[in-house]
């Protein structure tokens, strides 16, 4: 769970006995315990809702398996804007020492350039992994070239496109919303920016995309 749950005594134990059992719950609870120590109760919430709604995506994408189904363009990059990279920027501010003022971080152009990064690190991905990927897997190029029965290269390079547009509109309204808001706006701002350039050159560089070839990613 990601957060704190309140049971009846009786099932709040067996709650605990799942969670000792189980090593992916005690991570979840151990790395929240942790930034706690650190952040503030605000801060540490934040990302809580984050891996909360990143379990929607993921349960989205579970949907699709189960009955492959591929979606539409549009449903795909809906999706994104659920399954991205966003419980790994809402660490920005925390372990930069300082946190975005609470009426700048919900504000609706701000949620919108943030959730933008997410979606375009996530094109990203989808280009750079998809030769590793099983091809039911589901990604951009697929669902571009299965709804506009195009090839997988055009695809590819649609998806570039969508990417760059994406990219430019991060760029311009970062710009715009670090040169209105406070201080820590436009630290955090630039700290995604950083962000997103560290996980381009990680996608360019890794062994994981670019190593010799041994199946499936994992």
């Amino acid at each position: 769970m990601v957060d704190p749950v309140r049971l009846p005594p009786r099932y709040e134990r067996q709650f605990e006995e799942r969670v000792a059992a189980e090593p992916v719950l005690r991570s979840f609870r151990s790395a929240l315990e942790h930034l706690a120590e650190f952040a503030s109760p605000t801060q540490v919430t934040r990302l809580r809702y984050q891996l909360a709604v990143m379990f929607v995506g993921y349960n989205q994408e579970a949907e699709w398996r189960t009955s492959a189904r591929r979606p539409s363009v549009w449903e795909y990059l809906v999706h994104r804007y659920e399954n991205g990279f966003f419980p790994c920027m809402a660490l920005t501010d925390p372990v930069g020492g300082y946190e975005v003022p609470a009426h700048e971080f919900a504000d609706a152009r701000v949620r919108r350039t943030y959730m933008y990064a997410g979606a375009a690190n996530c094109l990203l991905n989808d280009l750079y992994s998809m030769a590793r990927e099983d091809p039911g897997d589901t990604n951009l190029p697929r669902v571009i070239a299965a709804e506009e029965h195009c090839s997988l290269q055009d695809a590819v390079n649609r998806t570039a496109a969508i990417h760059d547009e994406v990219m430019h509109t991060v760029e311009a309204e970062s710009a715009a919303l670090a040169a209105l808001g406070s201080p820590a706006l436009g630290r955090f701002l630039e700290g995604i920016w950083n962000w997103m350039g560290g996980s381009k050159e990680w996608h360019a560089t890794t062994p994981r995309y670019h190593g010799p070839a041994s199946g499936r990613t994992p």
